[in-house]
């Protein structure tokens, strides 16, 4: 290992529980994590989105952000009204402009070091200027690609040609996206995808696959779900339900029209559906109003335990997801998975979970009814669920480390 190399995160929000920087931080290797918002702990109890902006592992002088012009950027972009794409590309260009000035003034006031080895690691859609600047002063690149990509963008663009009345407001990214994201891509030295599946989606793209390593999400529960126990009846009935949780935004992506007609096909059998999260697509009004179906809408981070808890099996059909870390956090709970095989790899077919070959109607309601008629092997999955070691921030930060140094 090279001991003197240095990593410097640039990442908008709290992506991930600030995984990568703490990986690193444990590892003595993190020079800065550079982020819009930071909130010092004593403000953490504020009731905002912005109370998440800070993580006990990492000091403050360790940050490099600009909370107060973060703040004034979203209320001028509020009164604009501007939304979308262009909003989104706004962010994302006000982001790395704030951060290349934030790192320049950082550098100038750091002590000289002897030929040290820096490392800039940034995620996807907000890295280009980064790494622009970053490669002029001769650093390391290191994307992290958060989705499939464009891949992903044409599956969601035939999914609303299929489902035209499901589709909500999902619109295409317009061309400039694509091609800044293509830019940046160029520019990295490595670039991190958290599946096989975003890595065939990227190789599809034409990414040059020598770019490519697999590098999961990490996940460390902020409580203790250790001493949990989850019991399972005898067999379910009208009285005790299976309850099926679906956590994350409802699209057309996560697989939720597949989910739907299954709803349809299994009927009057005792399966309780809970969609956690906020709505993205146009669901029929006679899904709203079944007995069966219930839809909490979006829930904070200290509300979804509840769910994980109170659930009998994790439903996540997604047709394409980078990785989904809500299979993580359903997993810590012991919490059973069905998954699709178009996102990260966390279950093991019939051990932790079921592994769709395919999402479709007769998938998804198949795999329900194994539940539903298999309450004693659902106990067996429950009792193999767990975060796996190789999804710890230890395990993460030495495979970053080691992609670095060994290629």
């Amino acid at each position: 290992m090279n001991h003197t190399e240095s990593w410097f995160c640039a990442q908008i929000g709290a992506r991930d529980h600030y995984a990568v920087p703490r990986a690193l931080n444990r590892k003595s290797l993190l020079g800065g994590l550079i982020t819009e918002a930071w909130l010092p702990p004593t403000l953490t109890w504020l009731n905002s989105p912005l109370a998440q902006r800070h993580h006990h592992e990492l000091s403050r002088e360790q940050i490099l952000s600009w909370t107060g012009k973060a703040l004034f950027f979203e209320a001028v972009s509020r009164l604009r009204r501007r939304t979308g794409w262009k909003q989104i590309m706004a962010r994302n260009a006000w982001f790395q402009h704030h951060a290349i000035a934030s790192l320049s003034h950082h550098l100038r006031s750091q002590p000289a070091t002897r030929n040290p080895q820096r490392i800039i690691f940034a995620f996807s859609y907000a890295a280009l200027h980064v790494f622009e600047y970053a490669k002029a002063l001769g650093w390391i690149t290191v994307l992290s690609q958060i989705d499939a990509g464009a891949h992903e963008e044409q599956i969601v663009q035939r999914l609303s040609a299929d489902h035209p009345a499901l589709a909500g407001p999902w619109r295409p990214a317009p061309a400039a996206y694509w091609n800044l994201w293509r830019a940046e891509c160029g520019l990295a030295d490595h670039i991190v995808v958290n599946s096989k599946w975003s890595r065939q989606a990227l190789e599809n793209e034409g990414i040059p696959s020598g770019k490519l390593a697999i590098l999961p999400l990490a996940f460390e529960s902020p409580n203790d779900p250790a001493s949990f126990a989850r019991q399972y009846p005898a067999s379910f009935s009208n009285e005790r339900p299976l309850r099926v949780l679906f956590l994350g935004q409802i699209t057309l992506r996560k697989g939720m029209a597949a989910v739907l007609d299954a709803i349809d096909l299994l009927g009057d059998v005792p399966v309780e559906f809970w969609f956690v999260g906020r709505m993205g697509m146009n669901v029929p009004d006679r899904y709203l109003n079944l007995p069966n179906v219930r839809w909490p809408g979006p829930v904070p981070k200290s509300g979804k335990e509840r769910y994980y808890r109170e659930a009998d099996v994790f439903l996540f059909p997604t047709m394409s997801d980078g990785f989904g870390l809500t299979q993580l956090e359903a997993q810590a709970w012991k919490l059973p998975v069905v998954a699709s095989p178009f996102c990260g790899d966390v279950v093991r077919h019939r051990e932790n979970g079921w592994l769709l070959p395919e999402v479709t109607l007769g998938t998804v309601a198949a795999a329900i009814r194994h539940c539903l008629d298999n309450p004693r092997e659902l106990e067996q999955w429950a009792g193999h669920s767990k975060v796996a070691p190789e999804f710890s921030l230890e395990s993460i930060g030495s495979k970053l480390v080691n992609l670095v140094n060994h290629g």
